[in-house]
């Protein structure tokens, strides 16, 4: 299931790296202001991980990173009604938390279930999983983009991938609660 949710979450997690500036390009805005929508998600990211990583923390991580996985999926609800700069900035701070924590929260959940001396190889699977999807994510959102002229369809099916993902993760927190 945790490899499941970080397989699908993949496809969706560096998809925006690869065309939200093309896509802000599209909608009218100049190259540096696509530019600036790019570093505004890195910009995000860093407080991200840490108030991540404090909520996990508290709550548990595979709970709060299903969270993340809802959010991250929201973000791409909040790209397909971007028509001007202030949207795309909106997407670029939420995707960008919300990217943040996933890369942050990742790891350490895997080690809450998985300790013990197989630990490198399982994160092995759960980040080839992810390379996998990482890797196909991007050319198949391009490719429903050069199909359909939009990035409507391809947004709608990472938020789709992303809830999915978060299902998962809950029910991983929930299984691990349920056999404590």
């Amino acid at each position: 299931l945790f490899a499941a949710g970080s397989f699908f979450m993949a496809f969706a997690l560096l998809t925006p790296m690869a065309h939200v500036a093309v896509s802000a390009v599209d909608a009218g805005l100049s190259v540096q202001t696509a530019a600036a929508i790019v570093a505004t998600i890195g910009f995000t990211s860093i407080p991200a991980r840490i108030l991540a990583g404090t909520l996990a923390d508290r709550f548990g991580r595979s709970a709060i990173l299903g969270w993340c996985y809802a959010g991250l999926g929201l973000s791409f609800l909040v790209w397909s009604v971007a028509a001007d700069a202030k949207w795309f900035f909106i997407f670029s701070v939420v995707y960008g938390a919300f990217q943040g924590a996933c890369v942050a929260l990742r790891p350490a959940a895997t080690a809450d279930h998985f300790s013990g001396p197989w630990l490198g190889t399982i994160m092995g699977m759960i980040y080839f999983a992810s390379f996998v999807g990482a890797l196909v994510g991007p050319c198949i959102f391009g490719h429903v983009y050069e199909t359909f002229g939009s990035y409507d369809y391809a947004s709608f099916g990472a938020f789709g991938l992303c809830l999915i993902s978060a299902a998962l993760m809950w029910r991983v927190a929930r299984l691990s609660v349920e056999t404590e």
